[in-house]
């Protein structure tokens, strides 16, 4: 107790206020600038945020409508197949997870799974693959159920597009 007062001394960490009342001390300045900007948007739970800014949750199976490189285009029934995207981690505009495909063409089939992240504020697109540690960059759209994907191999250019369509190719309309 202290003498002067009759009273406990403060906490530690804490600053006197007056007889009785204590407040904690203050938050380091970095603390402060980190909760002062995500104060807003977790008052608005994230809607100040322009929709093109944010990375859309691609997560699904998709079957593959359409695949066309170096300017041949295959489509069913010439080439099938699925792919698989599980979101794992989303940071601000980034989205990023694991996928796994299975394509079937008249040369044979391939499979691939590893690992993809995707940009919605620039609508890039990267992918490392596990199997052959093959990298691919490039861009991604989203048309409603419709996911296109164009990639170029690192290093070489061999441009490849893939259209997917989110479900069961039995609801895709074969126009």
């Amino acid at each position: 107790m202290s003498a002067a007062r009759g009273r406990a001394p403060a906490p530690s960490g804490s600053r006197s206020y007056g007889v009785g009342r204590s407040r904690p001390a203050p938050l380091p300045a970095h603390i402060r600038l980190i909760a002062a900007l995500a104060l807003p948007l977790v008052a608005c739970g994230g809607e100040g945020l322009l929709e093109a800014e944010r990375a859309p949750d691609v997560s699904g199976t998709y079957s593959l409508v359409e695949l066309n490189r170096t300017g041949v285009t295959l489509s069913l029934p010439l080439v099938s197949g699925t792919l698989v995207l599980q979101e794992t981690s989303r940071i601000g505009g980034i989205a990023s997870g694991t996928y796994l495909s299975d394509i079937t063409l008249e040369s044979g089939r391939v499979r691939d799974r590893g690992r993809y992240s995707l940009d919605g504020r620039d609508g890039s697109w990267r992918r490392e693959s596990s199997e052959d540690g093959g990298r691919s960059r490039g861009a991604f759209e989203i048309d409603g159920p419709t996911l296109a994907v164009e990639i170029a191999r690192w290093p070489a250019a061999d441009a490849l597009r893939s259209v997917w369509f989110k479900g069961l190719i039995s609801d895709v309309d074969p126009r």
